[in-house]
């Protein structure tokens, strides 16, 4: 009797050592029935090339949304590099691709038009496509608005109000007879000239107009009477022949 417990007390030992050994040296068993990992999510790429006249545009804003959110705002954005493109890393699904609709579109029918679906099928594929600007587009030199400009913004005025307590700030909408209004701050001396573009016959209204004498540093604004016929326009404004700003607006 005495031996069989001594027995017993060894196995129990050795067994108890067993575990021991195999705790500290990381080497548990997997158990069998464990729930495997969840799989990597297999992803693709999207190549976009941004051209104008079929020469690359850096800087230009690409948009993309998955073909069930598009709409609202997109889930990816960046910008093409000096060569004129952009690579975006995407989930296998179905796409909807575009520049950005309220920096290069006139008007969401415009924007609509100008979109192009894809489907990324395979993790690993690379899907290649190409964005044209706008005929119309101009892209504002952002570095040269920085250099006069801390802030603009377009406006209205009815006939005969008065500059600045009847501005109206922020204007889009306007009716024969209102005046368009430019207004902002200014922190170096500039002289600028304007111009409106009517977007239906692509043509501009008239000629590039210069301001009577430059503008000094501080706040300024000043209006013109719009005398346009119903229909969508940009208004445009310049230092020299660089292009600054474009505010689109419509007549009704």
């Amino acid at each position: 009797m005495m031996k069989m417990n001594a027995k017993r007390g060894l196995l129990t030992l050795l067994a108890v050592l067993v575990v021991v050994t195999m705790l500290i040296g990381g080497c548990v068993p997997e158990q069998k029935g464990a729930p495997a990992g969840k799989p990597a999510e297999q992803k693709g790429a999207l190549e976009i090339e941004v051209i104008d006249s079929g020469e690359p545009i850096s800087g230009a804003e690409v948009w993309v949304w998955e073909k069930e959110k598009f709409g609202g705002n997109p889930q990816w954005t960046q910008a093409t590099g000096q060569d004129g493109i952009t690579f975006f890393s995407l989930p296998v699904a179905m796409y909807v691709v575009s520049l950005s609709p309220s920096k290069y579109y006139s008007s969401s029918e415009e924007a609509i038009q100008n979109v192009i679906y894809f489907e990324i099928k395979t993790g690993g594929e690379t899907v290649e496509r190409t964005l044209k600007l706008p005929e119309t587009f101009e892209q504002p030199d952002e570095a040269t608005f920085k250099e006069y400009f801390s802030d603009m913004g377009l406006g209205k005025m009815s006939a005969g109000g008065k500059l600045p307590q009847d501005l109206q700030r922020n204007a889009n909408i306007f009716a024969p007879g209102d005046q368009i209004c430019i207004y902002g701050t200014v922190i170096r001396e500039v002289q600028i000239s304007t111009l409106i573009y009517d977007l239906r016959s692509k043509k501009p209204v008239g000629k590039k107009q210069a301001y009577a004498k430059p503008l000094s540093k501080g706040g300024f604004a000043g209006c013109s009477p719009a005398d346009l016929s119903a229909g969508k326009y940009e208004y445009k404004i310049y230092v020299g022949d660089v292009l600054i700003a474009i505010f689109p607006f419509e007549v009704r």
